[in-house]
């Protein structure tokens, strides 16, 4: 039976303008390329040690987590991309053939005056499987880590351990591109990432979309 591969997205309440503003052109972008849509809103425990944190915005933002393991946990998905609900997808690139060979793969930010350099999942592409899974409850487990990267941070040095060697992709930037950054255009993604309150992020997010015609 051939595998389900899928384009997953979820966000906080503050979010669901914003998925649902982006919703139409991304399940289109997964009807073209065979993937199956995934825009969540319903409850879904966060679990693992985070639900230890005081802050709201870890109690339902970071539920991603439980998602993408659920998912990479069933034996008839295949990949799984996980876009922050900050992003939209402005191009039609695949992303299996970049993850040929792969388990995981993340875009590197590199340092700025802002922050250190880290690896960043807003674009989070993964395969199901079992050592992927083991990966996810690692995170969930000791996570969430430490201001301001928090899990990017955990992923970063778990993933440059030897037992991920020849099986993480540094993606290139195009799959991540931050606005913020002013990173090269044309991309595949393009994201807001820390651009203000979430509000905020909405009003320019929707004027892309409409200067690309893509609303």
């Amino acid at each position: 039976m051939k595998k389900v591969d899928y384009l997953l997205q979820q966000g906080a309440k503050a979010f669901w303008p914003h998925l649902d503003m982006v919703a139409p052109l991304h399940s289109a972008y997964a009807k073209r390329h065979g993937m199956k849509y995934i825009s969540y809103r319903g409850p879904y425990s966060p679990g693992g040690g985070w639900t230890r944190e005081p802050q709201s915005h870890f109690d339902m933002a970071w539920k991603q987590y439980s998602l993408m393991l659920d998912l990479v946990s069933d034996k008839n998905a295949g990949l799984v991309m996980w876009v922050d609900s900050d992003a939209i997808i402005v191009g039609d690139e695949d992303p299996r053939p970049v993850m040929d060979g792969y388990l995981v793969g993340m875009v590197w930010y590199p340092k700025n005056q802002l922050h250190v350099g880290h690896y960043h999942r807003g674009t989070f592409i993964l395969r199901a499987c079992e050592q992927v899974a083991g990966l996810l409850k690692r995170v969930m487990k000791e996570g969430p880590g430490v201001h301001p990267h928090y899990d990017q941070t955990l992923l970063g040095n778990y993933l440059a351990e030897p037992q991920w060697n020849g099986k993480f992709k540094r993606l290139p930037l195009k799959w991540n591109s931050a606005v913020k950054h002013k990173d090269p255009d044309p991309c595949i993604i393009l994201a807001w990432h820390g651009m203000g309150s979430i509000q905020k992020r909405l009003k320019p997010m929707k004027a892309e979309m409409k200067r690309r015609g893509l609303l």
